[in-house]
């Protein structure tokens, strides 16, 4: 019998798995202008869109609580990964602990995201 610890990790697992398997494009910036405008963005689509507050906000993560056992309830992680060139890649991750998925497809607020930041 598997333990709930297990579970959770198995739930986790599979909402980032089908959260970046149909995703678009992450958004890319380029210099200190474009890239500020883009991370604000990122940090005000994590606010709107996620159930849980943020927990962490940087100039290179923005990470949101965690949510409770069983919940599909929506979490977000938002890196800013350097590509080179003073150019970076901004991607998202969209999660909850609900082996059934959470209350709408990562994929799909993944897409959005990538969509909102990008076009700026």
């Amino acid at each position: 019998m598997p333990t709930v610890v297990a579970m959770k990790k198995l739930a986790i697992a599979l909402c980032l798995l089908s959260s970046t398997a149909f995703a678009t494009e992450a958004p890319v910036c380029d210099g200190v202008e474009d890239c500020s405008a883009k991370w604000d963005a990122a940090q005000l689509f994590v606010v709107k869109n996620s159930d849980l507050k943020l927990q962490t906000a940087t100039s290179v993560i923005l990470e949101t609580y965690s949510p409770r056992r069983s919940s599909t309830q929506i979490a977000m992680r938002v890196t800013k990964e350097p590509i080179g060139g003073g150019r970076y890649k901004i991607v998202a991750e969209v999660f909850c602990v609900n082996i059934f998925g959470c209350r709408e497809p990562s994929a799909k607020i993944i897409e959005r995201f990538n969509a909102e930041v990008s076009n700026l």
